[in-house]
């Protein structure tokens, strides 16, 4: 009879934690826009369908885009893509946070 021996492994907690982290972030700034459109039209002075349209056109672009992004950037490096893409991230949604031009806004979504 053969004995195995069970090695354990540590987990990567910090590794989990950045990408739960990233995770989170994102999911909020995909979700959280359906339940403030009020808001969001009235401080960009547009219409809530307008406002609707632009959350609605954001979210199928990133459908769309998705796996030709991921074909395009097979060839970089982890860690290197992770960073380019949330430092575009914060710039975008910084910008989107303190905008109070409709037309800015909807420019940076796409």
């Amino acid at each position: 009879m053969k004995q195995t021996s069970l090695v354990k492994e540590k987990l990567p907690l910090g590794s989990l934690l950045a990408l739960s982290t990233i995770s989170f972030s994102v999911l909020v700034t995909e979700l959280l826009p359906a339940g403030v459109l009020p808001e969001m039209s009235a401080d960009l002075g547009a219409s809530e369908a307008q406002i609707g349209s632009l959350v609605s056109a954001y979210a199928i672009a990133s459908a769309v885009a998705a796996i030709p992004g991921v074909s395009l950037t097979r060839g970089m490096g982890r860690k290197t893509l992770l960073l380019s893409l949330l430092v575009g991230f914060a710039v975008a949604n910084g910008i989107t946070a303190i905008s109070s031009n409709y037309s800015l806004t909807s420019s940076l979504e796409f």
